[in-house]
């Protein structure tokens, strides 16, 4: 039985320390080293000692469950944390092609309201232009109704 129990023991100790402190392993765990610390020929001190690993199975079962729920709050935060980074990349994709668009909107603007204030200050200039013009159009319909007369 003492032999059974050492096997046990070494055959738990080799496992990933996340298959070791599984309840079902934790309670074999348990068991054997009950048993090999009851053993007649083990010194006090390592008795002592595979005691104190029992009372601290359970501590470590909990810290171990833990420190997952840790990681998966951390994987659930960090993944979260991508998101966020690829929609704020997005927002300001978007933002760039916006202020570009209206840059551009801005430059056409501008063009066209330089170009009406040309047209404007050579409008008076076009409207004596259009005066002369209706004039002389009026003097050459005067002369061709005298040739006819």
């Amino acid at each position: 039985m003492l032999t059974t129990a050492k096997g046990d023991i070494e055959r738990l100790l080799i496992m990933p320390s996340q298959d070791l402190l599984l309840p079902e392993n934790c309670s074999a765990l348990s068991a054997a080293l009950s048993v090999y610390a009851a053993a007649p020929d083990l010194s006090a001190e390592r008795a002592l000692a595979l005691e104190k690993v029992k009372e601290n199975l359970p501590h470590l079962y909990l810290t171990l469950r833990r420190a997952k729920k840790d990681k998966e709050d951390y994987y659930k935060k960090a993944t979260k944390k991508v998101l966020l980074i690829d929609e704020l990349t997005k927002d300001q994709e978007l933002y760039t092609n916006l202020k570009d668009g209206n840059d551009k909107l801005e430059y056409q603007i501008s063009k066209k309201s330089t170009a009406l204030d040309e047209m404007e200050g050579a409008f008076p200039f076009l409207n004596e232009m259009k005066v002369l013009a209706d004039s002389d159009i009026t003097r050459v319909d005067e002369f061709k109704s005298k040739m006819i007369e």
